[in-house]
């Protein structure tokens, strides 16, 4: 897993995430089930200390996205800035890179704490007929 920018959605780990999240969707479940589905799967990364904030970020993204947001997961992704948890692979507080993820995550954290005004639609499955017979 690695990152390719500063971005909340610059992450290998946030991306397969949020893929998931939305196949749970696709498949009919709601928001409060992604998001268990999720919390099960990735156990392991609720509590370490380089996931875990990843994982409540894409959670939260999520959830906001389709207008449904846990205030105790934002309380929590809002914690983890505070924090600083999860900046370690940013390198030192006094590097450009860390300062710039900082204030990406402060940001998508401001964008969150107000609702969507527009909440996306939940995703659906779509299945098409093939266009050549077998």
């Amino acid at each position: 897993m690695g990152a390719w920018g500063v971005g909340k959605r610059q992450d290998d780990f946030v991306c397969d995430i949020e893929g998931e999240f939305k196949d749970q969707l696709k498949d009919g479940k709601s928001i409060a089930e992604a998001t268990q589905f999720i919390c099960e799967r990735y156990a392991d990364a609720v509590d370490d200390c380089e996931d875990g904030p990843l994982m409540w970020l894409a959670i939260a993204d999520m959830q906001w996205t389709y207008g449904d947001l846990d205030p105790a997961i934002l309380e929590r992704v809002i914690e983890h800035l505070e924090a600083s948890t999860g900046m370690e692979r940013w390198d030192e507080p006094s590097d450009k890179l860390y300062r710039q993820r900082k204030m990406a995550i402060d940001k998508f954290c401001s964008k969150i704490s107000q609702p969507d005004p527009k909440p996306s639609r939940l995703p659906k499955r779509v299945t098409r007929k093939p266009k050549f017979n077998p």
